[in-house]
């Protein structure tokens, strides 16, 4: 008999005030096809970040109602797909609900205002970059903002800045070469100079190929492709 949920994942949060770094509680209703509510189930909240594509699985396991509860803290602002998933347990077949949205940080501000989501996205030929990059890479900057459900590029008019590694923040293009290893922050503003949105990229050593070659007098030694220029 398969298991079936409620219609769809109870997001139980007014998304108009969640900040980063606000408690988010998620529940679930695990019943079998005819109803009943199904206690001790093993099963898990999925949460992916729509800005990374990354994913990551909670377990829980369901209560003495059939109802799986825990509490989730959004790392950054951004939009993220929440689903219930049950794995197949006693006869029953495993299954996962339909796939809300949570935005982190988007609606209205304390005032009431309307606010817009925006992100700062580090790309490689084309590639977006997760949270470290091999020395080497040449990184373009593009400021998005969530428009119509999707990620768009920001129409407004916008600057950049890149603090290095023990540097002070600077104005760069949207074209930018790291020029040492190490933790880079890179902010974009608008024409007034309010932040939208800021990206941390951690810069790592480039990887060294030593070939000895041996009955010489010397000691060759070869960089691989990815070596320093």
């Amino acid at each position: 008999m398969p298991v079936s949920y409620s219609e769809t994942v109870e997001v139980s949060v007014d998304t108009y005030t969640q900040q980063p770094g606000s408690e988010l509680t998620l529940t679930a209703e695990v019943t079998s096809g005819n109803g009943k509510k199904l206690a001790n189930k093993p099963a898990a909240f999925v949460i992916t970040d729509t800005a990374t594509g990354e994913s990551f699985s909670i377990a829980v396991t369901t209560d003495a109602n059939g109802t799986m509860t825990m509490e989730w803290t959004s790392p950054t602002q951004g939009v993220y797909t929440i689903h219930a998933a049950v794995t197949a347990d006693g006869g029953y077949a495993a299954s996962s609900s339909k796939t809300p949205v949570y935005y982190a940080a988007l609606g209205k501000d304390t005032e009431g205002k309307n606010t817009t989501l925006y992100r700062l996205s580090l790309t490689e030929n084309g590639k977006a970059l997760g949270a470290s990059v091999e020395y080497g890479a040449d990184l373009t900057l593009e400021t998005q903002k969530w428009n119509n459900a999707a990620w768009t590029q920001a129409d407004e008019t916008v600057s950049y800045q890149a603090a290095a590694p023990g540097a002070a923040a600077a104005d760069i293009k949207t074209g930018y070469f790291p020029q040492t290893a190490g933790q880079y922050t890179f902010s974009a503003k608008d024409s007034n100079g309010g932040k939208l949105a800021s990206a941390v990229l951690t810069v790592t050593p480039c990887r060294l190929t030593i070939r000895p070659a041996w009955g010489t007098s010397t000691l060759k030694a070869s960089w691989s492709t990815t070596g320093m220029r």
